[in-house]
């Protein structure tokens, strides 16, 4: 049976990454399920790559949404500065954007990905293409995994396992939820699976025709939970996305109720005064016309068609009633029972191994000696701009150091 010191589980970003550090300290594999690494990477930032959020490590953690005290330790390893610092020392030039997202300057994933491939060759850590169907440990302490293929099987063996399955999102790409069946047989806890990072639907959407439509800084509330999130907007054509809504789907919930201030920066009194000037105007401007200076036609028709106003009401004839009602669409619009798209569309899952039973400094489990965890498959992520990818960057990076500390 061959044997390496460390075995990788996965061929993302946090399994390339914890790859190339453990190939420091010894022979390393890694098995992968799709015939390419970095499969999912490619979709990352709209195929861009938003490799991280270029912030502090106090300010990268305010990003962290769930189990942000874990990664403390980790981020002082390997922080965004670092990963920057990475890529350019393996000829990847970097541009930074606003907000602190920071791409690869070809703007394309593949730069990245080929990044990683490069380092993977120079460092002679080989690939082993198949399917994880067991692992387990040896009387030596050491794990032994039988790997099924398309036409063969094999076994071979390590003294230090890095488990970066990734979740149960896009699992095309090979994170197909297995890895949390492992981790299981090995003891761990997962804490509850849901989609992250991802568009809303609801059956009864009454805004299709808006599809493609995109709103710069808008307020929406998840009523139930009672929490409120500002960012751009996009209309699609059976619910609502871009980045506020993505960051409002990292909260758990089965069906929610969401209202949308789509002009949050739309004073009652500047209302007031527009309104004035309206009814000034008397029969020269309709209403449908007056509105395009607030927001795109096709969503205030749509507003004005909700309060069953006709479009060509004119400002002679505008009520005071009126003017509440078209007030509350631009400010109080409520679409009800919103649901996040199914996991396996999502950017990230939610949920995974519980953070309690892996140490911090190291990645390593609490439970196993040797086992080590990176990546998606841990409970912890962050909002869109590159903090999932950075997350799976520095945990990567930690458990490559095989408790090397």
């Amino acid at each position: 049976m061959k044997r390496f010191d460390a075995i990788v589980i996965g061929a993302g970003p946090s399994g390339m990454m914890a790859a190339i550090q453990a190939s420091k300290h010894g022979s390393v594999c890694i098995i992968e399920r799709c015939l390419s690494p970095g499969k999912k990477l490619l979709l990352t930032g709209g195929g861009r790559c938003n490799i991280t959020a270029n912030f502090s490590v106090k300010d990268f953690l305010k990003g962290v949404t769930r189990n942000p005290s874990f990664l403390f330790s980790s981020l002082y390893q390997f922080s965004s500065e670092d990963s920057i610092n990475f890529f350019k020392e393996n000829n990847v030039e970097l541009i930074t954007e606003k907000l602190g997202a920071v791409f690869p300057e070809s703007n394309k994933a593949e730069t990245i990905r080929h990044c990683f491939v490069t380092l993977l060759q120079q460092n002679h850590i080989s690939i082993n293409h198949g399917y994880v169907d067991s692992v387990k440990t040896l009387d030596g302490g050491t794990f032994e995994i039988h790997i099924k293929k398309e036409k063969s099987e094999t076994s071979i063996e390590c003294t230090s396992l890095i488990v970066s399955t990734g979740g149960k999102s896009y699992p095309q790409t090979g994170s197909d939820g297995t890895g949390f069946t492992l981790a299981q047989n090995f003891g761990h806890t997962i804490e509850n699976l849901e989609p992250g990072l991802t568009s809303f639907n609801s059956d009864s959407f009454a805004w299709g025709h808006c599809k493609g439509i995109s709103i710069q800084n808008v307020n929406i509330t998840l009523k139930k939970l009672n929490k409120a999130f500002t960012g751009d907007f996009l209309f699609t054509n059976n619910g609502i996305s871009g980045p506020v809504v993505l960051n409002a789907s990292l909260e758990s919930f089965e069906e929610e109720d969401v209202e949308i201030d789509f002009l949050p920066s739309l004073s009652i009194g500047q209302w007031k005064k527009s309104v004035s000037s309206f009814r000034e105007k008397g029969s020269e401007l309709v209403l449908s016309k007056w509105l395009k200076k607030f927001l795109p036609k096709r969503v205030t028709d749509t507003m004005i068609e909700n309060v069953d106003f006709p479009l060509d009401r004119t400002g002679a004839v505008f009520s005071k009633e009126e003017e509440r009602s078209i007030f509350n669409q631009i400010k109080k619009q409520t679409i009800t029972n919103m649901r996040k798209n199914e996991i396996g569309h999502a950017m990230i899952t939610l949920g995974g191994v519980n953070v309690k039973e892996i140490n911090p400094k190291t990645m390593e489990s609490k439970l196993v000696k040797n086992l080590f965890f990176a990546g998606e498959i841990i409970d912890v992520s962050g909002k869109t701009g590159g903090y999932n990818l950075q997350i799976a960057l520095t945990t990567g990076f930690v458990a490559g150091q095989l408790g090397n500390q």
